[in-house]
Formats: structure tokens, sequence, C-alpha cells
């Protein structure tokens, strides 16, 4: 019977996974929100299903398959030009982010622990809305989507820190005193080291031979690839981390590889059935009415992600010399609450830094702003020159002049213009025929 009744929840969660899916697409509504609203209306709003243990296990997969689909999409190649670029507008943006975040917090009521939680889990983007965005526009390979991809690689990176943290807090039980805590704290970043050589090792000295003998076989790639993950996965557990941070760097590692495309395709339809059950469980797990309690938090935090943290990566980009178009479509790009922050939230739950409403929180304001960023995406050209004509964006800079007065041979998402004095990370690839076909 309790088979019955699981092979009976499971697809209860996938049809209306499905379903909701199919409307989410009639109005470019990313698959993830479909999924939480589906979760929502099977568990808070109907009553019709609750979390069990085994539901639990597969949502546990299918966190470290999403992790593991993020790293491979990664691929370095795609943003060193911009790399300098979006390390300093990463760190300048989640930085900000974090001390406006906490700050808000604590000012409408949080305690510390609930706000440093919420800050750290509020300043990621979503790897998996902004990749799809960009890819379905069309618009991976422009400038701001490299810049914007070149920022998710380091917020990710910080996801790994932040998670070895957390992992490290809840091993300390309720024994926080300041020697234990910082005695876990040492080992956690002692076994982060560890695995991140062992990864950085691995894609360069240990996997290209292997898989490009493997790679004639796509079962046997396909098979290989997961079977690196889980030997992360297995290699994070051993060293105290959490596994998420093991399936993102095997992800990572094969990312660097020739073959990572083929991979992705082949991965894709298994990670998307785990990340269907994962997203709808976390919908039926939330607790809507105690979400709705923090009115005003959500208010709060759904404007600072949609208007803040854009503004935030626009003025970082302008300031280095990058045209205000570029800036702008990056920082829209990236106005929204990442998986991670789920991640970080439920992490944080599960070893007892915060209840459970803080999940219920971080996942409402997550829901809305992918909503709304999404569909702002689509109309990313009128905002800008909407917002523009009436001088918000500022005065035109000299990159902007730059961009007019310098084009260059056309390539496939624009025109490049070489900015003075921006040798390499100057090289702003703009999307200008567009601008001249709607005038």
């Amino acid at each position: 019977m309790h088979a019955e009744e699981f092979i009976l929840q499971i697809a209860m969660m996938v049809s209306a996974a499905a379903a909701l899916a199919i409307i989410a697409r009639r109005f470019q509504i990313p698959s993830i929100i479909a999924y939480i609203v589906a979760g929502l209306l099977l568990g808070p709003v109907s009553g019709l299903l609750s979390v069990g243990h085994s539901i639990e296990v597969i949502a546990e997969v299918g966190i470290v398959l999403l992790l593991f689909l993020v790293g491979l999409e990664l691929s370095l190649d795609k943003v060193k030009d911009v790399g300098m670029v979006a390390v300093i507008t990463a760190a300048g943006q989640m930085g900000l982010t974090v001390l406006i975040t906490f700050g808000l917090s604590v000012g409408v009521g949080f305690t510390i622990a609930e706000s440093m939680v919420l800050a750290v889990a509020l300043m990621f983007s979503s790897t998996v809305v902004v990749v799809k965005l960009l890819d379905q526009s069309k618009t991976l390979d422009s400038l701001f989507g490299r810049v914007a991809v070149g920022v998710l690689l380091v917020q990710d990176l910080a996801v790994i820190v932040a998670l070895t943290f957390v992992a490290a807090l809840g091993r300390g039980g309720d024994n926080l005193e300041i020697g234990a805590l910082l005695t876990q704290l040492g080992l956690a970043l002692l076994g982060m080291v560890v695995i991140l050589a062992t990864a950085a090792l691995a894609a360069r000295y240990l996997l290209p031979r292997p898989f490009a003998w493997i790679s004639r076989s796509r079962e046997g790639l396909f098979v290989w690839s997961l079977a690196l993950c889980f030997v992360f996965v297995l290699l994070a557990e051993a060293l105290q981390l959490s596994v998420e941070i093991g399936a993102f760097l095997a992800g990572l590692c094969l990312a660097q590889l020739p073959y990572n495309h083929d991979l992705q395709r082949q991965v894709h339809p298994l990670t998307n059935l785990f990340i269907a059950i994962f997203f709808v469980s976390l919908g039926i797990q939330m607790q809507l009415g105690a979400a709705l309690e923090y009115g005003l938090a959500v208010a709060v935090f759904v404007v600072l992600t949609l208007v803040g943290k854009p503004l935030i990566i626009y003025l970082l980009i302008v300031r280095q010399g990058y045209v205000r178009r570029a800036a702008f479509m990056a920082g829209l790009t990236l106005a929204q609450v990442s998986e991670f922050g789920f991640i970080f939230t439920a992490l944080a739950v599960g070893t007892g830094l915060v209840d459970d409403k803080m999940m219920s929180l971080v996942a409402l304001v997550g829901l809305i702003t992918i909503s709304i960023s999404s569909l702002v995406f689509g109309r990313r050209d009128q905002l800008f020159d909407w917002l523009d004509a009436r001088g918000w964006l500022g005065k035109p800079t000299a990159a902007d002049g730059a961009q007019a007065a310098e084009p260059e041979p056309l390539s496939d998402h624009g025109i490049e213009a070489r900015l003075p004095g921006h040798s390499g990370r100057g090289e702003a690839r703009v999307g200008w025929l567009m601008d001249v076909v709607r005038r």
C-alpha cells in the first residue's frame, strides 16, 4: 500500500507540473514557477499532498542533478574575455546586496540570524533562469549575456563558501562556543580547498583523455558523467561538505571539456524530472499563510531584487567603461532570486539556524521575482529606450559615443565597438542593428 501511495503521489506531482508548465510556456514564464505553483495547489491550497521521506529523497537527488547541470552550463571559455568586469561586478553587487538586505531585515523585525540568512539567500541570481532566458533569446554570446554569465559564475563560487559555512554551523549542533565554531569552520574551509583543488586537477589532467575515448558512445558519455557527479558528491560528504558543492564542481569540471554540449542535451531530460519533483515538493512545503504574514518584508525584498540589484549592477558595469545598454541588459537579466537561495535557506532550516517560515518567505520572493523578471526581460529594449528617453539612466558616456562612432563589421550578435583604454575587457559587442530597424 505504501508503494501504491508513493506512485500515486509522484503521478500527481508530475501531472500537475506538466499541466502548469504548458500554461507557463504559453505566457513565457519559466517552468520553475509552474512547478512551485503546482506544489502550492497540491499542498497549501487543496491539502491533497504532503511530502514524505521518499519524496524528500527524490527531491534531494533533484537538487544534486540541478547543481550538476548548472555547473555543466558554465564554460569558462564563454566568459574569459569579460572576467575582470564579472568579478568586480559580482563582488560589488553581492557585498552591497548583503549589507542592504541585512539592514532592511533587521529594520522590519527579523533576528540577526534570520537577517543573515535572508541577506545571503537573496544576493544570488538564478543561473537556471538566466541561462534559459539568454538561450531562448539567442543572446547568450552577446556582451551583456557573457557578462551576466560571468557574474553568475562568481556568484556560484560564492555559493560554495556559503554552503560550506552553513554546513559547518550545522555540524556544530547546539554547541556554538567560539572555539568549537572556529574549528568547524576551519575544517569546512580545508575540505573546500581540497575539493576545489581536486576539481581543478581533474578538469586539467585527469578527465580529458578518458572522456575523449568514451565520447564515441553517447550512452557511455552519459553514464560516465553521472558517475563523476556522484563521485564528487561522495567526496563532498567524506569531507563533511554539502552534496550540492560536489555536484556543482563535477558539472563545472565537465563544462570545460569539448563534449559539454552533448552532455547537457543528454542530462537535461533526466534532470528535468527530478527538478520538477524538487520544486513541486518545495511548493507543497510552503507555509503560504506564514509567508503572507511578512507582507511588508516580501514587498521590500521584491523591490530590492527587481530594482535595487539591477541598479547596482548597472552602475558597477558603467563605471568600468562599458556601454549603458549592455550594462542595463546585464542588470535586468540578473533581477531575480536564485534557486541557490532556496537551497541555502533549506540547508539553514535543516541545521536549525532559522525556522521553516524563512523557507516560505524566500520561496515567495523567488516566485514573484522570477516571474516578473522573466516577463520584463522580453521587453528589455523597449524598457531601456523608455527610461533613457526620460534621462533616468544618466547621461550618455564615452563608451556610448564610441559605440555610435566606431561600428565594426557585423557579427552574429551585433557590432563590436572597441573602447579606448579598454583592450579586451572593453570590447563592447552592441546589438545596435535592432535599434536601427526599430527606428
